[in-house]
């Protein structure tokens, strides 16, 4: 009977902190913003780790095809499919891009998440 009381318990613990987790997740997976140039762009979650992100804009849109490679409670850290050194954070308000020449997060755009 102790053991069936502690497995419950523990599972009980699992969806307590697994729920929270899954439920912010879910909210990300969609971001759009706009530059100070006033091109758009937004990063859609296609498929499990896969993103594309698209500008608009000008006189064509242009779009890329990117994989998470990080996730946390306040980013979430993509990189151009084949280019290790093409990397994106999407914040809550903010896009960055890792600039190797500078070696430091440039902010690219402000925007929020969306549905």
């Amino acid at each position: 009977m102790k053991k069936l009381n502690c497995i419950m318990v523990a599972f009980a613990l699992l969806a307590l902190f697994l729920v929270p987790a899954a439920a912010l997740a879910a909210d990300r997976h969609y971001w759009s913003g706009s530059d100070v140039q006033g091109y758009g762009y937004t990063f859609e979650n296609t498929t499990g780790d896969n993103w594309t992100c698209t500008r608009s804009g000008g006189k064509r849109t242009v779009s890329g095809k990117y994989t998470e490679v990080t996730r946390t409670e306040d980013f979430i850290e993509i990189q151009l499919i084949g280019n290790k050194n093409e990397r994106c954070r999407i914040y809550k308000s903010k896009w960055y891009s890792w600039s190797k020449t500078d070696g430091e997060w440039i902010e690219m755009a402000s925007g929020k998440w969306g549905y």
